[in-house]
């Protein structure tokens, strides 16, 4: 099951798609945008690839791809792409585990409506952070500019 949301910043993979829809009407209604839903965890890399994904929440113990699996994945194709996994395993060593995999959060079941909607607002933040930074981060020159002529009377000194 997809419900395919090209520009959606947000992917939700679950193989219960109670739980899918569920989430999705917790983030409707705290005003986030309108996830990509997505239940066979084989789909994933294809749509990651096709779409520039700010966060992910992943379910843990899937079938086909297990919910660390997709996440070490979907780090290694798309970096910047915060993730957050969502389990029924509160067990301390799977949660650093996935922390150390790049997780941003471990969520466990059953899933508390305001945790869940403070969670993806912080790594949708950090995302945005994140990629403001890389801007400042890259050498800048003029014919990065839209309108460099509007730069061509500038007379500068760099005193180093």
């Amino acid at each position: 099951m997809e419900k395919p949301q090209n520009n959606s910043p947000i992917l939700i993979v679950d193989d219960d798609e109670g739980l899918l829809f569920s989430i999705r009407a917790a983030l409707l209604s705290a005003g986030l945008p309108d996830p990509t839903m997505v239940s066979d965890s084989r789909q994933v890399l294809e749509l990651v690839s096709r779409n520039n994904y700010h966060l992910a929440l992943l379910d843990l113990i899937m079938p086909h791809l297990d919910g660390m699996e997709v996440l070490k994945q979907i780090k290694q194709q798309s970096p910047a792409t915060e993730c957050i996994i969502l389990t029924a395993v509160d067990d301390v060593g799977t949660a650093v585990q996935a922390i150390r995999f790049g997780a941003y959060d471990y969520l466990v079941k059953p899933l508390q409506v305001k945790r869940t909607t403070i969670a993806v607002r912080h790594a949708l933040e950090r995302y945005q952070l994140r990629q403001g930074m890389a801007l400042f981060e890259r050498p800048q020159s003029f014919s990065d500019l839209k309108h460099s002529e509007a730069f061509q009377e500038m007379v500068a000194e760099d005193e180093s």
